[in-house]
């Protein structure tokens, strides 16, 4: 099965954090958004196909000052488990 998930668009409100930092928290939920993507269960919204408009996950806390790393794997598994997965 290939996926092709595409997010035009992170919104963490509340959150200001630098460029560099952004690119650190975006590359970390890309990584591993993939890497669940590949080793657990398809999503239930992407086994059929079709595409998702929009998402809208549940709250999730960061700590602030926390690793950039931290974010973005708590950020990954949201968008992962709003999409089905580990149901």
């Amino acid at each position: 099965m290939r996926i092709v998930l595409d997010i035009e668009r992170l919104v963490l409100e509340g959150w200001t954090m630098a460029p560099a930092e952004a690119r650190r928290v975006r590359a970390e939920t890309e990584g591993e958004l993939s890497r669940l993507l590949r080793t657990a269960p398809v999503p239930g919204r992407l086994s059929k196909g079709g595409a998702v408009p929009g998402l809208s996950g549940p709250a999730i806390q960061l700590v602030p000052g926390g690793s950039s790393e931290a974010m973005g794997t708590r950020i990954a598994r949201s968008v992962y488990n709003s999409l089905g997965g580990g149901e």
